[in-house]
């Protein structure tokens, strides 16, 4: 049961809807992020709330350190369901890779990210598994938002 778990948890993708990062500070920054996770099976798990770690993720590699942790919610994983952070202050992990953040999304097409962390997964009475969720997400940054494409 752990790898089937695991496995279905690999197949999940989630989809940026919508990113904000308000209210900066020397050491944090208001979140609010809206995403929906895609659930390609036919079982439907609950995954316990947990914490996330955010990477940029450039050419296929994962930034040497995260951005921040995000609160990921509690999620009962349907075909398709909200998985969003709203109005969080976090705590930023590193500046110079929330820099690199900033830069990446202002500078290029496409950006590319990943979460990360480990949660507990629950179906019906089956035993609870440890899994570890590892999602990268790709969506559009600033420069193809604002149309400067071919300038």
């Amino acid at each position: 049961m752990p790898r089937i778990a695991q496995h279905q948890v690999d197949d999940s993708s989630l989809e940026f809807r919508e990113a904000y990062f308000l209210n900066p500070t020397a050491e944090s920054v208001e979140v609010t992020q809206n995403t929906i996770l895609h659930n390609p099976s036919t079982f439907t798990p609950t995954l316990d709330p947990f914490p996330a770690e955010f990477f940029l993720v450039t050419n296929g590699t994962y930034a040497a350190t995260s951005i921040m942790t995000l609160p990921m919610p509690g999620i009962h994983a349907k075909k398709a369901v909200n998985a969003s952070i709203e109005q969080e202050v976090i705590q930023v992990s590193d500046l110079d890779a929330l820099g690199d953040y900033a830069v990446a999304v202002m500078n290029n097409e496409n950006i590319t990210t990943a979460l990360v962390g480990k949660t507990k997964l629950h179906l019906g009475k089956l035993p609870t598994q440890h899994i570890k969720f590892n999602s990268t997400s790709t969506y559009k940054g600033m420069f193809s938002s604002f149309g400067f494409i071919g300038l």
